[in-house]
């Protein structure tokens, strides 16, 4: 490939606390004859796809954006990092990370915003793309149909094809409570398999217990508080180094295909082509499928979570009673969710 951009040496490699594992990582993939790694962060806005492309590069080369009411003119970001550490095995082997806007509209914010996938596929157009990372964050409770909205807006600007490289981070991974009745083992897992579910891809006819094979899922804590270990490596409260883990997982899904993907417009989805009249009936069975079984899995298990909460403060008024001490007020659900949605927030 050809970029605009300058090719810089990867000066933020000497910091990493994680270096032999990332050495080991490119040295895999030197292997098997790859010069680089290239990586593309999609997602909504907010959710630390910049802050990803410092933290993978031990570098503050991306700045971080506060919330946008306006489309962000620069769709795409492109940094170039060369590793140059007298080492003539890797020397020279190259890191690029693509940073988006965020996909949703930035006016609606309901709908996936088609004129920045426009400019997102005109930049990478004939370029190699090694992993696609779909960010968004662990510590958010509900799954919206706008990740699906994405997703699928994206799928049909790159083609199916692109699913194969594409794995979810989930950033804000350091926890430090989890919602009432629940651990960070089990709140993780429950986070990464309803968004598998919300972003997996659908069949042209959606076809009962078909599904499509689950997208591999990292975490990353960005934040300066994230705690280290004894060996000074970030760790997350389940005892994961993720800095490691994330890059052997990134080489792990660059090595599973055989050449690195390149976006042609030929991949475009266009639903005025053949089968296009199939696309209100994909639709309308997809509403179907997500108002009857997708959504009613998630409020249910929104409504568990509010249930161990009542029981909990409950517990605690009786106790406090024996103490003669004021009860805890308990809120009405919709006032609980906006506390915690609140909490979130300050966190961020």
């Amino acid at each position: 490939d050809q970029d605009e951009e300058i090719t810089q040496p990867w000066e933020g490699l000497r910091k990493f606390q994680e270096r032999a594992e990332i050495l080991n990582a490119i040295r895999r993939l030197k292997a098997a004859g790859r010069n680089q790694l290239s990586i593309l962060l999609i997602g909504r806005q907010n959710v630390g796809k910049s802050s990803t492309v410092n933290s993978l590069l031990g570098e503050v080369v991306a700045q971080v954006q506060p919330i946008r009411l306006q489309p962000d003119p620069e769709t795409v970001s492109l940094y170039v990092r060369e590793v140059s550490i007298r080492d003539p095995s890797i020397d020279g082997f190259k890191i690029k990370i693509y940073d988006t806007c965020g996909l949703e509209d930035p006016e609606s914010g309901d709908y996936a915003s088609y004129e920045a996938l426009q400019a997102i596929t005109e930049r990478l157009r004939g370029r190699s793309i090694d992993v696609v990372l779909y960010t968004d964050r662990l510590d958010l409770y509900r799954v919206d149909p706008l990740h699906q909205t994405i997703m699928r807006a994206f799928v049909d600007a790159f083609g199916k094809r692109i699913l194969d490289r594409t794995a979810l981070l989930l950033t804000h991974a350091h926890l430090p409570q989890t919602p009432p009745g629940t651990t960070f083992d089990s709140f993780r897992n429950r986070r990464v398999s309803d968004l598998r579910r919300a972003l997996a891809a659908p069949p042209p006819i959606p076809i009962p217990f078909i599904r499509s094979p689950a997208l591999p899922a990292f975490l990353a804590e960005h934040a300066p508080h994230c705690p280290v270990s004894p060996r000074r490596r970030r760790v997350l409260p389940d005892g994961t180094e993720w800095v490691a883990a994330l890059y052997e997982g990134l080489a792990d899904v660059a090595l599973s295909q055989g050449n690195p993907y390149r976006y042609h417009p030929k991949y475009t989805r266009d639903p005025s082509q053949k089968l296009g009249w199939l696309l209100p009936v994909v639709v309308l069975a997809q509403i179907v499928l997500y108002r009857q079984f997708l959504g009613p899995y998630i409020n249910r298990q929104l409504d568990d979570h509010y249930i161990s909460y009542r029981k909990r403060i409950e517990k605690e008024n009786e106790e406090g009673r024996k103490m003669k001490l004021p009860d805890i007020k308990v809120p009405e659900e919709d006032d609980f969710w906006r506390m915690q949605s609140g909490q979130s927030q300050q966190q961020e």
